[in-house]
Parts: C-alpha cells; sequence; structure tokens
C-alpha cells in the first residue's frame, strides 16, 4: 500500500499549481484511491482516505492520464510521469504493478458464450477480461463460475470452486457455488418472519430454517443479461430478475439488478440494486468458494483477517437471536490479525468447521470497509473484501463430502475452500436490535461488494 505523506501531498499539489490548474477536492463515488479528471484549468481529486488515514492505492489516478497522454497538455504528462515514479518508489523501485495495470486497460474484454438452455431458456456465459484475471459469470443463478489468476510465478488458477455445465449447477442445491442468493441470504429462523404485523412462512431447507432465498431461491432463476459494457478502466456484464409477489414466500413484487465489473486494478465489483412494490426482507450476496492456491491443497494453510471486532452468536438452531459476543484474541473465532484457518477451525465440532457471521467494524459515514483479507504463503495470492454491508459470514466447505466433481477435476472435500459471504445479519427480520433488512415501497436496495485479487 503506498503511504501518501503530507510532503508527497504537497509536492503534488505544487506541481499542478505551478502548471496553472487550480487545486480542488471534492467527494464522489469513487470506492478508493483518486480520480484525476482534467477540466479546462481544474483539476478534480476525489479524496477518500481508509481508516488509517492513508489512501489506498494510485489506480484511480495514473489510468485516468494514461488513456489519452498522447493528448494531454505538456503539465499533465510531466504530472503523470512523476506520479508512476512515486508509484515505482512506493513499490520498491518495482513499477511491474503499475504497468501492468496500465497494460490491463488495453486488453479489457466481455465475451460471450453459449451454455445451453434450463428450462426452455437460453443460458449464457460471459467472460470479463483485463488481461491478467479472468472472470467468468453465467446468468444461471448470477454464477461465478471461475476466476482465473495468475500466482506468484505466473502459473494460472482457477480460484473458485464450480461445475462445467448449467445443468450441474441446476442439479445441485445444496452447495451454491458461485451463486446469487437471495431474496435473503444466510438463514431466517423458522422460516418465519413478521412485517406491519402479517406473518409469513416460507419453505424450511436447512433444518427448521430457511437458507439462502428458499428451495428455489435466486441461484435458480435464468437471469435477464441487460447490458455488456467495455470502458477504458473496467469490462462489465449486466443482469437483471424480477421475483414476484409470493415467491418462495415473501411479499412483494422484488426487481433485481446486479452488475458483475472486473477492473484494471483486478478488482470485481458485485453491485446489487433493488426495488419492491411491498415491504420485503432484502439481502443478496455472491457465495464463490475461494481456494488461492487453485485447489492444490486444503484452505487450512491459508490466513485469515477479519476487521471485526464481535460475531452474532447462534442458538441451538444455527441462527442469531440477538446476542453478540465480542472477540479477544483467546476467542477460537478472532481474526483481527492474520490467523491459520487451521488454528482453530477443528473447535466447532457441530459446525465441523468456520461457519459465522461476523459483525464488521464500519466507520461513521464510510462507503466500502475492507471487512477482511484472506492470503496464501503457497501461493502468494491474496483476496481483498471489500464491502458496505453490516455482515461477513465466513464458511469453510465444512459439509463438502467428495460426492461432486467439479471444474478442477476431483470431489470437492471437506475445507477445500472458503466462502466470504458480504450480506445482512442472518436472522435479522426476526430480531429488531440488528440492522434493518426490510425494503420498503419507495426505497431502493443498493448494495456493494469488490473482491480484489492481487500476488505478493
Amino acid at each position: 500500500m503506498i503511504k501518501y505523506t503530507p510532503a508527497f501531498l504537497k509536492k503534488l499539489e505544487d506541481i499542478l499549481t505551478e502548471s496553472a490548474y487550480t487545486v480542488r477536492y471534492e467527494r464522489g463515488n469513487f470506492q478508493s484511491g483518486w480520480c484525476l479528471l482534467e477540466r479546462k484549468s481544474v483539476v478534480v481529486l476525489n479524496k477518500f482516505l481508509d481508516t488509517e488515514g492513508r489512501i489506498n492505492t494510485l489506480a484511480d489516478i495514473i489510468p485516468q492520464l494514461a488513456v489519452n497522454f498522447d493528448k494531454l497538455t505538456h503539465e499533465s504528462q510531466i504530472l503523470y510521469e512523476f506520479l508512476l515514479q512515486e508509484a515505482g518508489a512506493a513499490n520498491t523501485g518495482n513499477t511491474a504493478e503499475t504497468q501492468l495495470n496500465l497494460n490491463n486497460m488495453s486488453n479489457l474484454s466481455v465475451t460471450k458464450k453459449d451454455w445451453g438452455t434450463i428450462n426452455d431458456q437460453q443460458v449464457s456465459i460471459y467472460e470479463l477480461n483485463n488481461g491478467t484475471v479472468k472472470v467468468f459469470v453465467s446468468n444461471y443463478g448470477g454464477t461465478i463460475q471461475s476466476i482465473e489468476a495468475p500466482d506468484k510465478n505466473g502459473r494460472i488458477h482457477n480460484i473458485v470452486a464450480g461445475y462445467h455445465t448449467a445443468e450441474e449447477y441446476r442439479d445441485d442445491n445444496d452447495y451454491y457455488l458461485g451463486a446469487l442468493v437471495g431474496r435473503y441470504a444466510n438463514r431466517i429462523a423458522d422460516g418465519k418472519f413478521t412485517i406491519a404485523g402479517e406473518s409469513y412462512t416460507l419453505p424450511v431447507n436447512n433444518g427448521p430454517n430457511s437458507l439462502h432465498g428458499g428451495i428455489d431461491g435466486f441461484h435458480r432463476k435464468v437471469w435477464e443479461v441487460t447490458g455488456q459494457q467495455e470502458t477504458a478502466t473496467e469490462a462489465s456484464v449486466t443482469m437483471e430478475y424480477t421475483s414476484k409477489d409470493g415467491e418462495e414466500g415473501y411479499p412483494g413484487n422484488l426487481q433485481v439488478q446486479v452488475t458483475y465489473a472486473l477492473s484494471v486494478e483486478n478488482k470485481l465489483k458485485i453491485q446489487y440494486r433493488a426495488t419492491t412494490d411491498k415491504a420485503t426482507p432484502v439481502s443478496l450476496t455472491n457465495h464463490s468458494y475461494f481456494n488461492l492456491n487453485g485447489f492444490e491443497d486444503v484452505v487450512t494453510g491459508h490466513e485469515l483477517k477479519i476487521n471485526a471486532e464481535s460475531y452474532t452468536k447462534k442458538n441451538e438452531n444455527n441462527v442469531p437471536a440477538g446476542e453478540l459476543e465480542f472477540l479477544d484474541k483467546d476467542h477460537p473465532l478472532y481474526f483481527g490479525e492474520f490467523t491459520k484457518l487451521e488454528k482453530n477451525i477443528d473447535q466447532f465440532a457441530e459446525d465441523r468447521g468456520f461457519d459465522h457471521n461476523y459483525v464488521l467494524t464500519m466507520q461513521p459515514f464510510q462507503q466500502l470497509l475492507e471487512a477482511a483479507e484472506l492470503r496464501d504463503p503457497q501461493s502468494g495470492r491474496y483476496l481483498k473484501v471489500y464491502t458496505d454491508q453490516p455482515g461477513l459470514q465466513i464458511y469453510t466447505a465444512n459439509w463438502f463430502d467428495g460426492s461432486r466433481k467439479g471444474t478442477h477435476s476431483k470431489p470437492y472435500g471437506k475445507y477445500d475452500a472458503i466462502a466470504l459471504e458480504t450480506q445482512a445479519f442472518p436472522n435479522s427480520p426476526n430480531v429488531p436490535a440488528f440492522p434493518n433488512s426490510i425494503l420498503q415501497p419507495g426505497e431502493e436496495y443498493s448494495s456493494t461488494t469488490v473482491y480484489e485479487i492481487g500476488v505478493e
């Protein structure tokens, strides 16, 4: 991470001022870093700081200047070269990562491939490619089928669990590999909730509870692809689905839109939006299972850090009832600093591993929190997870039993992967003390999750 010292910021501002630019700071809809745009004589610097007061990356400022370098003024070209030099210095003289991002800009693409039919509906798979990372996402279940990324030695592996065909996803209603789950992610106790005095009953599919939207949830729907786009900085595909009033017991017609966007910085952004005509619970997430060594070994050797000080304690039916438990360094669920999964994974006999919701430590007015970082010393890969949601469920494939074989040419077994699910709290519709998860007519549900993939 580049640390922007006061001296660096002063030098940057001096260069801009000497180049007859007016410097103005403002906030905008940018996730992190800086975005520099030429507007006649005004340079706009959108600045977002992380919790330690550092600006995260140069990734947003350098590409803006690099896109049309030849068209920039001489002063802007000097600024660009200065920033590139600073990026190299901050990376111990190695500009490979920065240059890689710049090279990615010319390689962004979206490619569609037919993937058969489900229930007489056309199913396709879309390849998002930035020249370094490839993400394959299908309109069946909004499913991320594959993420191909290099390790520290440049070897390419698929780092998520998946199947070869749409039919295999259709026939699996247990694992939710890579699926978009909804209308409500995670568990609702006894498959029941009440809104404004009216009670609703959902199909139960996980002991006494309703899990991940029910038996025929969003993961089993064919979504309509409404757009695909290639810009200077990202490749994306957008899908929509309308969940009818009463579907899986939920009230209201819910119109849902999701966009998957792969950026030049190797960030996969998933943006969800939804509206309803009747009050209804909504919590959408992606259920990808990650293995950063490409499934060459189990994930117990992975190291995990989570930005959370407590978790939602579960009752005998495996759902939270409202109690939060503080996580000190001796707690087996503590991941306040990098800890190998194997350290405490065997301390949860009933769950057979980790299957817990963490209460993320959000700052006031913070748009996206770095919720967690997963890293694999073996491959050098890391995965950072950013979200605006209050909870993060970690699940270490505890019930994978080797009965299903996927894209990695071997059966998926226990601890072969880990899911990092950004979400509302489980059972939130039944716990008034939890953050609100009821969407009202006239409101818009909006949620963003970013997976940043890299090597170190």
